[in-house]
Parts: structure tokens; C-alpha cells; sequence
């Protein structure tokens, strides 16, 4: 009994159907069947260099279907037909809808009655124009909101380096806010950034070479002058008011002038990552999917290693990790992550003690202070000395002073000795004391704040 026509076969003979006459498609029809070859007997009729021709294209077929990229499911906005129109309700009432409104921008930062009219362009494109539009009014450096915008943007990017904004309530630049600190600067910057094409780091980089940002937040005796109290005052250096710091801190007590650098803790993400940075284990892969979390039977958010697509994974930077509302790293939380629930304009910076106690006990960071140990000592080796000075330069990228350095091997001899004294192996000791004396530097102030 001949084989059943198979479905390429059917197919082939489906597609030259229309060219074909009736005896030439029954003859097709009748000798197909006679001719039918199954695999098996196509196999039998090929040679073994071609067989392992085949086996190795399809062993390469198989490796990459294995290998081949997974994206998941991509998320994206697009009009499903022409734009609803829109009414005035009267009293508020769907059901009573009144005048139709006409796509359009806010008055208040328009020129007249027409300008705030939407000019709305579809030529070419497969969408309502409204966004495009939209941002063509919001970036146009001629009209009221493309300055708005531009000022409000270089203000954003002031308060991230300086920890304040020209403008202290970045979310409201109305009467209702705070009036700018500076009036002049804020025009000229933003006169900069809409001339140098919207770009950010331009004005980041101007801002960062400027002598105001290089300042330091720390002030000096001999800068300022001090007095020394007696039995009838507390013994505390105090400004000179004859010294021009002295006289900068009576007039501008609250730094908003800018006479000093002020002193910011670093924003929780970069806490994480300035550890993950110094212990030397920082992943800085670009894209991807996030990094998942999960709860712990005590409650403590971590990061959920059952789930890393990569071993390393665990320690890409914070901006990957799974972010839910509510649901956040513990460590970050700690340090003031914002909820992403709402909106945040500016940041606030607590100082509680959970925070040390997060520093001094939290496995991740008993754990890069080990790393931080064995990239010191891979370094310099078994030299104190040279332990001591790498270590301050890898965390506070500064060299140590004569008193820090005798300190540090002091502590260090101490610790190797309890070590010892308990069992340990003599390497093993000096590594516990180097890995605890790195633990001590993530915990200085120097280390969590940006001065």
C-alpha cells in the first residue's frame, strides 16, 4: 500500500494547482504516490560525508536555539484608533457633557489665546501627534514652558551635585515656593543648556570644574581661628569673627550662599555600590533584566539568589534591582530610598542608628569587607604598612597620616593575636584582623558622606 502524500509534498502540489490542466494533475497526483520516499529510505541513499554533514548542522541548529536570547514580554503604548474628543462637563457630570475642547497646552505659560492651541502635525506618522507635540512646546526655548523646563532641569541637576537646589523646592517654582538663591546663575546655566542642544553632561562637567563645587566642607583651624575656653566657657573652637570664614558663618549661617561645600550623606544606591566598588566585586554589565528580591522568614528584604540569571549577578548595580512599590532592599530602605509609589523631588537624609547597625552587622557587608581584605592583601601582600595605605586609598581614596597609620597597626596586631590565641592559623588571623580593620573604614563617616 503506497505511503499518504506528506504535507510538503501537498503543499507544492497546492501552490502549482492553478497551473495545471486536469491530466497533468492527475498524472502528478498518481506518480506522487508511486514515488513516495520516506526519511528513513533518504537517509539509506546518502553518503556518510553527508550524514555528518547533517548531524553537525543540526547539533549547531540545537546549541543555538540553547543560547538564543530571551527578551520576555516588552511592554509599549500605541493608538488603537483616532483620539476621543473632549468635553467641558457641566457641574462635573459625564452624562452632561458641554462645549468640545480643543487639544491645547496650559494658558498660564502661553502667549496668547492661539499659542496655546496645539499645532499638531500627522503627516507620516502612525499616531494621534498629541505627545509629539506635546514635547515640541515643552523643549521650544521660546515660549514660557521651554524656559520653564530648562530652569527646572538645570535646578534638578544643581541639587544632585550640591545636595540643594538654586531653587530649595524643586517641585514648586511658583509663588508658592521658595524664592532662588542665586537668580543670575540659574539664568546664565540655563541659558548654557538650551544653547549647548538640552545636553546634561556639558553642564554637569561645567558645574563639577567650577571652583564652588571643588570647595571642601570641612573648615580649617588656621582658616577660621580659634578660641579656647576656660573654666567659665566650654572648651570648643569657635569662628573668629575677625576671619573671613568667621564672617561668612554670621552672615550666611545656613550656607545658602555657597562659602563652603556642604556635607551630604550619599544616596542609599550609591552606598551599595560604593561597597560593591571597593571590595572589588561591582558587576558593571549594562541592560538586562532586574535583579529579583525577596522576603525572609525574619522579615529582611534580599536579594533572591535562587533566581540570578549569572553568579555574579547579586552584585550588578542598585539602579537593577527589583523596585515594587513598597517592596525594596532592606540595606536600601535603611539609608532613606525613596518609595516609588509617588513621586520624589528631593530626597530626605535621616540619620538613625539602624543605619550603623545595618553597617556593623548586615551579612552583605560583613561579607565585601572579606573581599575588600583579599584585594588588599593580593596588593601588598603581608606589609602592614602597605595594607594600611592601599586600604585608605581604595575607600577614601586618600593616604593615611602618620597617626592613622600607627592606629590601624595597632588594632591590626591586636586582633591577629585574639585570632591566634583562639585556634585560629596564623594566616587566617591576619586575614580576620586586615577583613575587620576594612570593615571599621565602610563604617566611617568619611566613607558615607560626600564632603
Amino acid at each position: 500500500m503506497p505511503e499518504p502524500i506528506r504535507d510538503d509534498v501537498k503543499a507544492a502540489l497546492d501552490t502549482a494547482h492553478d497551473r495545471r490542466n486536469q491530466v497533468q494533475i492527475y498524472l502528478v497526483e498518481k506518480l506522487s504516490r508511486a514515488v513516495a520516499v520516506s526519511d528513513d529510505e533518504v537517509a539509506i541513499g546518502l553518503s556518510d560525508a553527508n550524514l555528518a554533514t547533517i548531524v553537525s548542522l543540526e547539533g549547531r541548529i540545537a546549541k543555538f536555539n540553547q543560547q538564543r536570547r530571551s527578551w520576555g514580554k516588552i511592554q509599549a503604548l500605541f493608538d488603537v484608533g483616532p483620539p476621543p474628543a473632549t468635553f467641558l462637563l457641566k457641574r462635573g457630570q459625564y452624562q452632561t457633557p458641554g462645549p468640545q475642547v480643543a487639544a491645547g497646552f496650559l494658558r498660564v505659560l502661553c502667549e496668547s489665546d492661539e499659542a496655546a492651541l496645539a499645532k499638531i502635525d500627522r503627516t507620516g506618522m502612525g499616531s494621534s501627534g498629541r505627545r509629539t507635540a506635546l514635547a515640541r512646546w515643552l523643549t521650544d526655548p521660546e515660549t514660557p514652558a521651554g524656559a520653564l523646563v530648562a530652569r527646572v532641569m538645570v535646578n534638578r541637576i544643581w541639587q544632585h551635585l550640591f545636595g540643594t537646589g538654586l531653587v530649595p523646592s524643586p517641585e514648586n517654582f511658583g509663588n508658592g515656593g521658595e524664592p532662588p538663591t542665586h537668580p543670575e546663575l540659574l539664568e546664565w546655566l540655563s541659558h548654557r543648556f538650551v544653547k549647548g542642544g538640552w545636553r546634561i553632561k556639558p553642564l554637569v562637567k561645567l558645574i563639577m570644574t567650577s571652583g564652588v563645587y571643588q570647595q571642601t566642607s570641612q573648615v580649617r583651624i588656621a582658616d577660621v581661628g580659634v578660641s579656647i575656653g576656660n573654666a567659665a566657657t566650654p572648651a570648643t573652637a569657635r569662628f573668629n569673627p575677625q576671619s573671613k570664614l568667621g564672617v561668612a558663618r554670621l552672615t550666611d549661617p545656613e550656607n545658602k550662599l555657597l562659602w563652603r561645600m556642604r556635607l551630604r550623606r550619599l544616596e542609599a544606591e550609591v552606598v551599595r555600590d560604593s561597597i560593591l566598588a571597593t571590595s572589588g566585586k561591582l558587576d558593571t554589565r549594562a541592560g538586562g533584566p532586574p535583579v529579583l528580591v525577596t522576603t525572609r522568614a525574619d522579615g529582611k528584604v534580599v536579594i533572591d539568589e535562587s533566581k540570578l540569571p549569572t553568579l555574579t549577578s547579586k552584585w550588578r548595580r542598585s539602579v537593577y534591582l527589583l523596585y515594587r512599590r513598597a517592596y525594596n532592599l532592606s540595606m536600601l530602605s535603611v539609608f532613606d530610598q525613596p518609595l516609588i509609589s509617588t513621586s520624589c523631588a528631593q530626597r530626605d537624609t535621616s540619620a538613625v542608628p539602624l543605619q550603623s547597625l545595618t553597617m556593623l552587622n548586615d551579612e552583605f557587608v560583613a561579607e565585601h569587607a572579606g573581599y575588600f581584605a583579599r584585594r588588599v592583601q593580593k596588593r601588598t601582600g603581608d606589609d602592614t604598612t602597605g595594607q594600611i595605605t592601599a586600604a585608605f586609598r581604595i575607600a577614601l581614596a586618600r593616604t593615611p597620616d602618620n597617626d592613622e597609620v600607627a592606629l590601624c597597626a595597632a588594632a591590626l596586631a591586636r586582633q591577629a593575636e585574639l585570632y591566634r590565641a583562639s585556634g585560629v592559623s596564623n594566616e587566617k588571623a591576619r586575614h580576620q584582623a586586615l577583613a575587620e580593620l576594612c570593615h571599621t573604614l565602610l563604617n566611617t563617616s568619611e566613607f558615607l558622606y560626600a564632603e
